[in-house]
């Protein structure tokens, strides 16, 4: 048995009475570079999405609704989306990916195949945390890199500093999945302006107030409301109109009448 769908509202008030905060990035003017300037001669050139395009439109709007939710911020300046969003959810859902695709246009390879550069490595173009946190959409922690740099990274900061060799450098030292991740949030908004001030200076943002939306939400609440009300309305003239269809029937038809019918379907 599914759960019942909860409110964006409903949503956001868990992630910001959890620690989340508001941040509210501003509309790209041009698509940021995905490689960061590292692109190494890709031998397959990186796929990028027309800013004018739907499919870049359903990207923004995806972006948007897991801004609205709000996000929890590490004192490295990762940004953690609403659990809804995270790595284990739909592709057309991972926060991670939106981010990437709304701020830089990468969305995927076009091509299926594995791509080999010339010493026998897999060059394929895939999406990298510099951050080792696959939850974190922050697109200053995220870069569009060849696979085997990415799995490189897999093997960084033994001494707790970034020493895999692969620029741009990582963020924080790798940890595998079956380590326990007890990241340490920000607390309140001037923690998390210092803990984002390198990404603010790329990716400008602002931090609204957290009953910005509360407007919008209570004409979704409204709507919601008017649809479930049409909804029973429609259900119950329906169960009437057959009741009394039933009735009118039963009263005008005699015992012969329904003997003749059922020797009729008996023929």
């Amino acid at each position: 048995m599914s759960s019942a769908r909860r409110s964006s509202g409903a949503l956001r008030q868990e992630q910001l009475e959890s620690g989340g905060f508001l941040l509210e990035f501003k509309e790209p003017v041009l698509l940021h570079n995905p490689t960061m300037g590292f692109s190494d001669n890709l031998l397959n050139g990186i796929p990028l999405l027309d800013m004018k395009s739907s499919m870049y439109n359903s990207r923004r709007q995806r972006w948007r609704l897991i801004e609205r939710k709000g996000f929890k911020v590490t004192t490295e300046g990762c940004l953690i989306p609403h659990p809804q969003y995270n790595q284990q959810a739909g592709s057309t859902q991972n926060g991670y990916r939106t981010s990437i695709s709304f701020f830089t246009g990468f969305d995927g390879n076009l091509a299926q195949d594995r791509v080999i550069n010339q010493f026998g490595w897999d060059a394929t173009l895939e999406r990298s945390h510099l951050c080792h946190r696959n939850e974190c959409c922050n697109p200053s922690h995220i870069i569009v890199e060849p696979f085997w740099k990415n799995r490189k990274r897999n093997f960084c900061g033994y001494n707790g500093s970034c020493d895999c060799g692969i620029l741009p450098k990582c963020i924080r030292r790798f940890q595998s999945s079956n380590t326990v991740d007890d990241p340490i949030l920000c607390k309140n908004k001037e923690e998390v302006l210092v803990a984002l001030a390198s990404t603010k200076n790329v990716f400008d943002f602002t931090m609204p107030m957290s009953s910005k939306y509360d407007d919008v939400d209570l004409k979704k609440l409204h709507r919601t409301n008017e649809r479930k009300r049409c909804r029973v309305g429609e259900k119950q003239a329906f169960n009437a109109a057959t009741k009394a269809a039933k009735k009118a029937f039963l009263k005008h038809m005699s015992p012969q009448d329904f003997l003749s019918g059922e020797n009729d379907s008996d023929a």
